[in-house]
């Protein structure tokens, strides 16, 4: 229920009795809280402000909620959950049982590791894939001097020549030398080849 502004005013108190590390929370104290509530950007924005570690204190229903705070970076996530099913509390309907609270904790680590560090490149499998992109293909017999045309290259896979995005400078252009059909394109085959 507080806003910045009480944030600021307890870590003052809490500085001033040389209290030690703090990590704040993110909480909506409504029970069970609405995920249309609950706002899960305040974390990081409460992490701006106060340069200090911001968890997630949940009282949503189920697992994906905190989930997704894990994934936005909660450094701490506190839910609530009980040994008994047979006990019932205030608290209750948000609470999970041992194996709801398991659950969460491998969705938590599998989101956290799904984050990643935010380069886009292809990873190391994606590389070794690459060969099963598309590349330009002569896919019938051509005589040395003659044109290449759509009906005589193709875009096909794996990936052992010429990108398809260089078509439109290969189409028109005379092949160095005889290339038998179904041969990947390469420079070396075309005259006047420029990229």
């Amino acid at each position: 229920m507080a806003d910045l502004k009480d944030i600021a005013a307890s870590l003052t108190v809490l500085r001033q009795a040389k209290s030690g590390p703090v990590i704040l929370l993110h909480c909506r104290s409504t029970y069970p809280t609405s995920p249309q509530d609950v706002d899960l950007r305040a974390i990081e924005t409460m992490r701006q402000r106060f340069k200090l570690p911001v968890g997630f204190s949940d009282h949503t229903l189920g697992i994906g909620v905190p989930t997704a705070a894990a994934a936005l970076g909660a450094a701490v996530i506190e839910k609530h959950f009980y040994l008994d099913d047979g006990v019932h509390t205030v608290d209750d309907k948000f609470s999970l049982n041992p194996g709801e609270l398991t659950t969460m904790v491998k969705w938590i680590k599998q989101a956290e590791a799904a984050v990643g560090k935010a380069r886009k490149k292809p990873t190391p499998a994606e590389l070794k894939e690459r060969m099963w992109r598309r590349s330009l293909w002569v896919v019938r017999e051509i005589k040395a001097g003659e044109l290449f045309s759509k009906e005589s290259v193709k875009s096909l896979r794996p990936n052992l020549g010429l990108s398809p995005l260089y078509i439109d400078q290969v189409l028109g252009k005379r092949a160095k030398k005889n290339i038998t059909k179904n041969t990947p394109l390469t420079r070396k085959m075309i005259k006047g080849f420029k990229s």
